[in-house]
């Protein structure tokens, strides 16, 4: 594309000229060493410049079991105390994926009983987070399926 520009170009032979005039009056090899390192660094310039780019442009994301657990407790409603209670509950079983707790009701029933086990806490507690996570499974009934 750039090529197709600089041959539509009417100053593209006088450009010749003026390449073919320098080299022809002769020139010290220290001159083109220099010129070629130049150019060399601002190929090099570019090229750094062009990688920064895109290493800001694309964000890696990160596989984080810990982290998607931390950030989806604020959005369950729970309050701040449920929620501290939740977060140690989990430190202290150490799951390989915490969040799996909020999506199933007998996974989040095996964490607390093997929690009751390690160290008591307070039932009643882990009874009102069950009662908010699962709200069907304490006799709130959901509106039927459209048909």
């Amino acid at each position: 594309m750039l090529t197709s520009l600089l041959l539509q170009s009417d100053r593209l032979p006088e450009f010749y000229r003026a390449v073919r005039e320098q080299f022809s009056k002769g020139g010290s090899p220290t001159k083109a060493i220099i010129a070629i390192l130049a150019i060399a660094a601002l190929v090099l310039l570019v090229y750094m410049l062009n990688r920064l780019e895109r290493r800001v442009a694309a964000p890696v994301e990160t596989n984080d079991p810990q982290r998607l657990f931390r950030d989806l407790l604020p959005k369950l409603g729970l309050t701040t105390d449920q929620r501290h209670e939740l977060d140690a509950l989990l430190r202290s079983l150490s799951l390989p994926n915490p969040a799996a707790i909020l999506l199933s009701e007998k996974l989040f029933d095996q964490a607390v009983a093997q929690a009751h086990r390690d160290s008591p806490r307070s039932a009643e507690s882990f009874r009102r987070i069950r009662a908010r996570l699962f709200p069907s499974a304490v006799g709130i009934i959901s509106s039927p399926p459209k048909t």
